[in-house]
C-alpha cells in the first residue's frame, strides 16, 4: 500500500526518514528544506513544496522534533522562510 506523506520542517533526522519512506514506495513531499545543500537531499527525488497551503487532506503529516522553538513557527533550520504554526 502506498501512502502520501507531507513532511514539514525538521533536521537531518527527518530527511533520513523521508528517504526511507520514499524507498518503500510512498509519495513524499517536503516543505522547509530549500536551503539544504547536501547531495543526499538532491538525490532523493522527493517533491519539494513551496507553502503549507499545498497540504492535501489525504496526506499523513510529519513535523519536526521539536515542533517549534519560539512557539510561533515550525522548527525548520533548512528553510529560507519561517513556517507559521497557524495558517
Amino acid at each position: 500500500m502506498t501512502y502520501n506523506f507531507f513532511i514539514v520542517g525538521g533536521d537531518l533526522r527527518i530527511l533520513h526518514l523521508a528517504k526511507m519512506l520514499k524507498k518503500e514506495g510512498n509519495n513524499v513531499r517536503m516543505l522547509g528544506f530549500e536551503n539544504i545543500s547536501i547531495q543526499e537531499y538532491q538525490d532523493t527525488n522527493i517533491e519539494p513544496v513551496k507553502s503549507i497551503e499545498e497540504l492535501q487532506k489525504d496526506e499523513i503529516i510529519i513535523t519536526s522534533i521539536p515542533l517549534s522553538i519560539d512557539g510561533e513557527n515550525i522548527y525548520a533550520p533548512y528553510s529560507s522562510k519561517k513556517i507559521p504554526l497557524k495558517y
